[in-house]
């Protein structure tokens, strides 16, 4: 019975939600949930959450789309300061003017933040550590663990119908994710908290006869890491990762 917690949670909800005929759709929701104890120092004892959508068809071949999704966290418990925040924003176009093209075009951007005290082990004290509150033995410190990460995501694609029997597709996404965070190793590197990644990609698909089609697909990846090069004496930091990809895929589908 020693090792029971008990965390007893309310939560109050409140949404709204708007329509005028088929054009426009929109919906938005908030949350709000408060807790009386914790497991660990990352549990919120209090969450904000804030939800909200838009659709909207000005034309019958035209779609507008916008969401947004944010949370605030917060454990101002003992010496923890926990304080978190999840943001994310995205915008997205469909466009079909006739029935041999589409164009399709998403961005999402989305932003996390964490701060929490946190107490580790060490030979020596690093600059900015005071000795842990809460343990008071020695070689254990404590200070501020910080983490952020901005990523942006970003996406276009084309479908073509020259003919009838011919559908060509031509698209490319990109993310970019710029972030830190607290680091005791100087020669550990930021890893994909900063890289850049590329996707495009093309295919061409022929309906031979009603039952079989022949399609022929590309898909090309890219992923790049950035950050600075640490150092511990005469040991240099692992170099960031970068690979490639080409991809090619042939197939046949028949169907009855």
């Amino acid at each position: 019975q020693d090792n029971e917690v008990t965390i007893n949670k309310h939560t109050a909800i409140a949404g709204v939600s708007y329509r005028i005929g088929m054009k426009l759709r929109a919906n938005a929701e908030y949350r709000l949930t408060s807790a009386d104890n914790f497991l660990t120092r990352i549990d919120p004892r209090r969450e904000q959450r804030y939800r909200a959508n838009v659709s909207y068809t000005p034309l019958a071949w035209l779609t507008l789309g916008a969401n947004r999704n944010f949370s605030e966290q917060r454990n101002a418990s003992q010496d923890f300061g926990y304080n978190a925040h999840s943001r994310n924003v995205g915008f997205t176009m469909l466009a079909s003017p006739n029935n041999r093209l589409t164009f399709e075009t998403d961005y999402e951007y989305s932003n996390i933040r964490q701060d929490a005290t946190i107490c580790f082990p060490y030979p020596t004290a690093p600059t900015g550590s005071t000795a842990c509150t809460y343990d008071s033995t020695a070689g254990i410190y404590e200070m501020l663990g910080d983490y952020r990460n901005q990523t942006h995501f970003g996406n276009a694609s084309v479908i073509f119908k020259p003919v009838h029997r011919v559908t060509a597709a031509l698209g490319y996404s990109v993310t970019r994710v710029d972030g830190n965070t607290l680091t005791l190793n100087p020669l550990q590197p930021l890893g994909p908290l900063s890289n850049f990644y590329h996707q495009p990609h093309a295919s061409l698909a022929v309906q031979i006869c009603k039952p079989i089609e022949l399609r022929a697909a590309w898909q090309y990846y890219q992923y790049n890491e950035y950050g600075g090069t640490g150092a511990l004496g005469s040991v240099t930091q692992t170099a960031s990762r970068y690979f490639h990809a080409n991809v090619t895929t042939l197939s046949a589908k028949y169907s009855f």
